[in-house]
């Protein structure tokens, strides 16, 4: 575990990291199998399901295109259908015991918290009992960047006034977080898949 002794900024990822992605899928296969049993039925489940799949293919093509990101006039839709579908697995999944008490840690030391996501957050920091929590909630998406773009954490040290070199980001990927990060100058500790 990496201490946040000689860092300014503690910057926390959200999927895989605040919670087990594991534990959430599962939860989302049930949220996905109601949909089609029930509501909001197979046709508009599928549909759904679909759209989600194909913005994650998009994505996956702006990552290894080097995280340069557009902005987009259906993401608003889209955030609404996440929160839809993932959310129930969110919610089960929950807060990893050992990221509460780190961040209630640091928190109590005085450590600045922020979080450093790709996507839209708020909401699912809200399922994890997190609302309001961290100083700042910092979006990839918002920012024309997503990992392993080294410009978002730039962005990130310029909107928080520090030096890339004093923020310490905890995520769960090495090759998305990692890359990122160090690629920038931040120092960087990865979770385990379950720590």
């Amino acid at each position: 575990m990496a201490s946040p002794a000689d860092a300014d900024v503690v910057s926390w990822d959200v999927d895989g990291t605040l919670y087990d992605l594991r534990r959430a899928r599962r939860g989302m296969l049930l949220a996905g199998l109601r949909g089609l049993v029930w509501r909001p039925g197979p046709w508009r489940t599928v549909r759904d399901h679909l759209r989600l799949a194909r913005f994650q293919r998009e994505m996956l093509a702006v990552r290894t295109g080097g995280g340069a990101l557009a902005a987009r006039a259906d993401r608003a839709e889209l955030v609404a259908l996440e929160e839809r579908w993932y959310g129930p697995g969110i919610r089960r999944a929950g807060l990893r015991r050992a990221v509460a008490a780190r961040i209630e840690a640091y928190a109590r030391a005085g450590v600045r918290q922020v979080v450093v996501s790709d996507w839209e957050a708020d909401w699912k920091l809200a399922l994890l009992g997190l609302g309001g929590a961290f100083e700042r909630v910092l979006v990839g998406e918002r920012l024309g960047f997503i990992k392993p773009a080294p410009e978002l954490f730039l962005l990130v040290a310029r909107e928080l006034g520090v030096a890339p070199s004093r923020i310490l980001h905890i995520g769960d990927r090495d090759d998305r977080d990692g890359v990122a990060a160090r690629a920038a100058g931040c120092r960087v500790e990865i979770v385990p898949a379950d720590p």
